[in-house]
């Protein structure tokens, strides 16, 4: 059976860190090396951690000063043993079959990642689901698709683009992860899923939702929104100039980019950050005069 490490990044997550690490400990699928990184915690973390620790022995815990989830994540992917790698935000729960499901999956479509769906349930434990299982998106289908097909796909699916760049949710073959580290900034996601993506020969897409997103308001997505999307735009740049050369339609990616834009530059003008307000305006104005030459040309006969 093969060996499977599951990396959960650990800051400050008290609350919620012990149901995590139950809903890893009680899969289903048991060959697993389970990898805390206590990333400088201030509060009650590691020592939940090390109760867990001195009772199972398939977990492994690791101390580091504060850098931040993407060099923990690079932490644990550097000690980790498992044929596959796995991710774990510390509040967020797997349901009980999820790693077996992820599993079986990649062997038996010989695939390097097999992507899933998830849920979301916030603090008063109420539950929003993206996958309607009485009506299922006819564009999205079980299946493995070659990166170039699932990275379309994906960005066009309304589901999908829920989970596009998540760590988790996922298995990866752990040679895809060769050449790339996630960065110490916010939305260190954005800037490494899709290399992850491209990385693969062939991707599976499990059309279930077994992984449990908490939103918890102090978490850094739910305190940083803001500052986050304001990482998310460089992402995206970097992003929209590397896929078409590999045969991905840039175009949804673009919808995504402008959104993003546009959000910066309302909430920049709001909070009186002048910087960001200027950068976004001036995109947001090039974009706009270059759509108009065009639809002007285009109206004018010129091609």
């Amino acid at each position: 059976m093969d060996k499977i490490s599951i990396i959960v990044p650990v800051y400050n997550g008290e609350k919620y860190l012990a149901d995590c690490i139950k809903s890893i400990i009680n899969q289903s699928y048991q060959n697993l090396e389970i990898i805390l990184i206590d990333d400088g915690s201030s509060d009650n973390s590691l020592a939940i951690c090390q109760g867990f620790k001195n009772r199972d022995s398939r977990i492994r815990l690791f101390q580091k000063n504060n850098a931040g989830i993407g060099p923990a994540r690079n932490t644990g992917i550097a000690i980790s043993t498992g044929k596959y790698l796995m991710f774990s935000d510390n509040d967020d729960l797997f349901a009980p079959d999820l790693v077996k499901h992820l599993h079986d999956r990649i062997v038996q479509d010989g695939s390097d990642v097999v992507c899933s769906l998830c849920y979301r349930m916030d603090e008063n434990g109420c539950y929003y689901f993206y996958l309607d299982h009485g009506n299922p998106e006819k564009d999205v289908q079980d299946g493995v698709y070659s990166p170039q097909q699932y990275l379309t796909m994906a960005s066009n699916s309304r589901a999908l683009i829920t989970c596009y760049d998540t760590p988790w949710g996922k298995l990866y073959d752990r040679k895809v992860f060769k050449n790339v580290e996630y960065p110490a900034k916010l939305a260190e996601d954005v800037s490494t899923t899709w290399r992850l993506y491209l990385n693969a020969n062939n991707i599976s897409y499990s059309h279930r939702d077994e992984y449990c997103w908490r939103m918890n308001t102090a978490s850094t997505t739910g305190t940083s929104g803001y500052k986050v999307a304001t990482y998310v735009i460089p992402s995206y740049e970097e992003r929209l100039a590397f896929i078409p050369l590999v045969g991905v339609d840039p175009k949804p990616t673009f919808s995504q980019y402008e959104y993003y834009l546009h959000h910066v530059n309302e909430v920049a003008k709001q909070v009186g950050d002048e910087r960001n307000f200027k950068n976004t305006t001036c995109k947001i104005n090039i974009l706009e005069k270059y759509r108009h030459e065009k639809m002007m040309n285009q109206n004018h006969g010129v091609s």
